[in-house]
C-alpha cells in the first residue's frame, strides 16, 4: 500500500476494515448500512477492503477509500498470494500500522474474524483500540488464528455468534449483542401480483421463498425435499421460488426436476419477491442471524425456520412464524402446510412479524446501538491498555490449544 501524506483530523476517524468475496453477502451489507447510518458531522469513516462493490457502495460516505488485494495468511480459506504466509503477515502488519499512524484512528472496526489477524497486532503495536464485528460463529482454529481475544470488545450479530467466544472463557462484558438492521422494504413494492405475472404464477398459488446463496450449508435442498412433500399433500397448487446463485445450483435443479419450482437466480427487487410471497423458508442451522427473515417481516411475509442458530432468537414461534426441526424435510413441509391451508394465521403471523420489525430490527435501531458502543470505545482511544489485550489474547489462546490437546 503506498505511503499517502499525513492525514490531518479534523472529526474523530473511524478505520473500517473489511475482506469478503465478490458477492454483496450479509456482512457487507451490514457494514454498509452502518456506513450510511453514522452521523458524518461525527467521524470521518475510512474503508479498508478488497471488496469493489462494497468500496463503491460506501465511497459517497467515506473520507478515504482504500481497495486492496489481500487475503488473511493463516487459517481462512481466502486464495494465498504464493508468498510464504509468515511474510504476508508481516507485510499486512506493516502496512495496517503504517495506515494507522497516516490517518490517526480513534477506533478500528474488523469487519468479520479475518482482518483481525492482522489488524489485532497493528492496533496493539499503536494502541489503538478495535471493536471486533462478528457476523457468524467460528470454529477453534479460526478464533486462535485471527487474535480475536486481543480486541478491546467483541460485537455479534446474535447471542449464537458469541457462544463459542464465551464457552472459551471470554467474559461477556468484553462482548455485546447487537442485532442486525434492515431497510423497511414495505414502501418499495409494485403490488402483490405483478411479480407472479412475470414468472405465470397465479393469485391462488401458496408461494414459498427461499432467499439465498445455493451453498451446502444453506441446505436449500431439504427446503426443496419439504416442497415436494407438501405438494403431494393437500389440494392448493403451490410454488417455490427459489433465489439465489451458487455451486450447488445444478444439483438443486435436478433434484427440483418435476416440481413447480422456478430458480430466479440473484435479484435486486426483494421488494417485489417478497410482495408475491406467502411465506420464506430457512433451513440453514448455522444462520447467525437470517437477514431474510427480518426482510420479509417488514413486508409481513412469515417463515418457516429452522429452531437451531441465531434464527431461535429471530423467530418467535407461534408469534412471527414457524418453527420446523433442524433437517427434517417432513417437519418443514408440516409447518408450511399449517400456512397453506390457514390464510387466517398466515396474516396474523406476518402481521406480528412486522410489528416485531419495527420494535428491533429496523436500521436505525442498528446502527444507534454501535454507535453507543464506537462513541465509547473511540473516547477511550488514550486510556486503552495494549498490554491487557495482549494478556487476554495469549491467555485465551492458550487455552484453546489446551482444550484441544486435554479435550476439557
Amino acid at each position: 500500500m503506498p505511503l499517502q501524506p499525513a492525514y490531518p483530523p479534523v472529526k474523530p476517524v473511524l478505520l473500517l476494515v473489511h475482506i469478503g468475496d465478490v458477492q454483496m453477502r450479509g456482512s457487507e451489507r451490514c457494514l454498509l448500512n452502518l456506513i450510511k447510518g453514522i452521523d458524518a458531522n461525527h467521524y470521518d469513516l475510512v474503508l479498508w477492503s478488497n471488496h469493489k462493490e462494497l468500496s463503491a457502495q460506501a465511497e459517497p460516505f467515506l473520507q478515504e477509500t482504500l481497495l486492496t488485494e489481500f487475503s488473511p495468511p493463516f487459517g481462512f480459506s481466502y486464495p494465498a498470494s504464493g508468498n510464504s504466509a509468515w511474510a504476508d503477515f508481516s507485510k499486512l502488519v506493516h502496512e495496517g500500522r503504517a495506515l494507522i499512524d497516516r490517518i490517526q484512528p480513534s477506533l478500528i472496526v474488523c469487519n468479520s474474524l479475518a482482518p483481525c489477524q492482522w489488524m489485532v497486532p497493528a492496533s496493539l503495536l499503536t494502541g489503538v483500540p478495535l471493536l471486533a464485528y462478528l457476523h457468524t460463529n467460528y470454529l477453534p482454529k479460526s478464533r486462535l488464528l485471527s487474535f480475536v481475544y486481543g480486541a478491546s470488545h467483541i460485537v455479534g450479530v446474535s447471542q449464537f455468534t458469541l457462544k463459542e467466544l464465551r464457552g472459551d472463557g471470554y467474559p461477556q462484558r468484553h462482548s455485546s449483542v447487537v442485532y442486525n438492521g434492515v431497510e423497511d422494504l414495505s414502501p418499495q413494492p409494485h403490488g402483490r401480483l405483478a411479480f407472479r405475472q412475470k414468472l405465470g404464477i397465479s393469485s391462488a398459488e401458496f408461494v414459498v421463498t427461499s432467499l439465498c446463496a445455493l451453498v451446502e450449508w444453506k441446505k436449500v435442498d431439504l427446503v426443496i425435499e419439504a416442497f415436494r412433500l407438501l405438494s403431494r399433500n393437500g389440494a392448493n397448487p403451490c410454488a417455490l421460488l427459489v433465489i439465489g446463485e451458487g455451486p450447488c445450483k445444478e444439483n438443486l435443479q435436478k433434484q427440483a426436476d418435476g416440481l413447480r419450482v422456478i430458480f430466479c437466480g440473484w435479484r435486486t427487487d426483494i421488494a417485489d419477491i417478497l410482495a408475491a410471497t406467502d411465506c420464506i423458508a430457512v433451513a440453514a442451522e448455522r444462520e447467525a442471524f437470517g437477514l431474510t427473515v427480518t426482510e420479509a417481516a417488514s413486508m409481513n411475509v412469515p417463515v418457516v425456520g429452522a429452531r437451531s442458530g441465531g434464527l431461535c432468537e429471530v423467530i418467535k414461534p407461534g408469534m412471527t412464524g414457524l418453527f420446523a426441526e433442524p433437517g427434517s424435510a417432513t417437519s418443514f413441509a408440516d409447518a408450511l402446510a399449517k400456512l397453506r391451508d390457514n390464510p387466517h394465521l398466515r396474516a396474523k403471523l406476518g402481521q406480528n412479524a412486522r410489528s416485531d420489525y419495527i420494535e428491533n430490527y429496523k436500521v436505525e435501531k442498528m446502527v444507534s446501538n454501535m454507535t453507543v458502543l464506537i462513541d465509547k470505545f473511540s473516547s477511550q482511544a488514550h486510556s486503552n491498555s495494549s498490554i491487557k489485550r495482549l494478556a487476554n489474547l495469549v491467555y485465551f489462546n492458550l487455552h484453546l490449544v489446551l482444550r484441544k490437546i486435554f479435550k476439557y
